[in-house]
């Protein structure tokens, strides 16, 4: 079934997170009974509210690529590259309340 695709660049993967998210990867240890370790990547705040966490990598060739002047078909290239990560994203709350009320009330 050729259908003589050229192949395409995939489009960005968009994780949207609210304002003070701390984006961390988990670092493996050599004990796995251990937690595991996390190193800081990014904070998520107003001032800087896009970060690029990992990379993509090298889309493969499409079915038109694969034939060659002689009708002689060449293996297929798979996509290369890319990175995986395993993150973890906390959200940091600030609380901004304050009580008022009346001194000494509600004793």
């Amino acid at each position: 079934a050729r259908q003589n695709k050229q192949g395409r660049n995939g489009k960005d993967v968009v994780v949207r997170v609210p304002p003070g998210t701390i984006v961390q990867e988990e670092v493996q240890t050599e004990d796995d009974n251990e937690e595991p370790e996390y190193i800081n990547l990014a904070t998520i705040t107003h001032t800087n509210p896009t970060q690029i966490i990992a990379t993509g990598g090298q889309g493969g060739e499409g079915s038109a690529a694969n034939i060659s002047q002689r009708g002689v078909r060449r293996p297929r290239t798979p996509p290369q590259g890319g990175q995986r990560k395993r993150l973890k994203l906390t959200l940091k709350v600030v609380a901004d309340v304050a009580l008022v009320a009346v001194p000494n009330a509600g004793k």
